[in-house]
């Protein structure tokens, strides 16, 4: 969900509450829903100054812990964690399943290449599977080998890699 509202005359705030899309099974019956991808959490983004913002949800929200701050107390994000809530934001907040490409069937130990969603073009190893709709792949990165859990839809590849 996303919510534009303008902050006065020149400046404008877009609050996220990011969700993601992930198949739910009840009574046998699959569906697609979307939950909360950071419960509890909005994602502010902003060209203007936080700090009235900030002290708006530490003065006037009885139901608000106010902005998550860093050590240093600063609540402006850095590196990865910009990186990440600039991704969200241009998905608008909505982060669907990943499409992989499969050698052959789903099946542990198999290779796979990521072909949409947040780690588009990564290959890795399939560890677990999980009702054929997620898996626990490992994929190499910045020099360490990551376990990721992966909501999937599978395209078949019939070459073998």
């Amino acid at each position: 969900m996303v919510i534009r509202t303008k902050l006065d005359k020149e400046a404008y705030v877009n609050v996220y509450s990011p969700d993601r899309a992930v198949m739910e099974y009840k009574k046998k019956v699959k569906r697609l829903v979307n939950q909360p991808l950071l419960p509890g959490y909005l994602l502010i983004e902003t060209e203007c100054d936080l700090l009235p913002i900030a002290d708006f949800f530490h003065k006037e929200s009885r139901s608000s812990y106010g902005l998550v701050r860093y050590g240093d107390r600063s609540f402006y994000l850095k590196g990865s964690d910009k990186a990440f809530a600039e991704w969200i934001a241009s998905q608008k907040g909505h982060i669907t399943s990943s499409k992989i490409k499969v050698e052959r069937n789903l099946e542990t130990g198999r290779k796979i290449t990521v072909i949409s969603g947040p780690l588009k073009d990564l290959k890795g190893k399939i560890i677990n599977i999980y009702k054929d709709t997620k898996v626990t792949v490992e994929i190499p990165f910045l020099d360490d080998v990551k376990r990721v859990n992966l909501p999937i839809e599978i395209i078949k590849d019939d070459v073998e890699s």
